[in-house]
């Protein structure tokens, strides 16, 4: 059975969200790209120590669609960019650093790819992937949530 979802991101602390993009259906599990968005956000808002701003930007193309995550905090030291995505390397005090390694699963299982772009200037950018829903699909083949851009309250 087919199902749509509409992904919100919410506010956390004193971040300013701005959501741009066009409407895009991606055949995959609602509930863990949610969870991937929500670890994305919450690491920008963390480095921001809840101040700052992240930006969503949503782009189709014709079989996939590029969500991007960038952040006006610190960003990543180069030095430290290639370990990322590995299981428990984190540098926060409380963190375990599984959040980027389980999304990194998430998106390479749903057929698509996660990347950390190179800071021009300030923050960090991170990029997903995903492969388009086809009409050719039958319903039995997974669930299509719908990728919108909405704007918090």
């Amino acid at each position: 059975m087919k199902r749509h979802a509409r992904f919100r991101f919410r506010r956390r602390g004193d971040a300013d969200f701005e959501i741009s993009g066009e409407e895009v259906e991606v055949l995959r599990d609602v509930e863990l790209l949610r969870s991937v968005f929500v670890n994305l956000s919450s690491n920008a808002s963390q480095a921001m120590h809840g101040k700052g701003k992240i930006s969503v930007a949503i782009r189709t193309e014709r079989s996939s669609c590029t969500i991007a995550f960038a952040d006006s905090g610190p960003g990543v030291p180069e030095a430290l960019a290639h370990k990322i995505f590995e299981p428990f390397f984190t540098t926060r005090s409380r963190g375990i650093g599984l959040g980027l390694a389980l999304a990194k699963r998430i998106v390479e299982a749903h057929g698509g790819e996660i990347a950390l772009l190179p800071s021009v200037d300030r923050g960090a950018k991170m990029v997903l992937t995903l492969p388009r829903a086809s009409a050719s699909l039958s319903s039995e083949e997974g669930s299509v949530p719908q990728i919108r851009p909405s704007r918090p309250n």
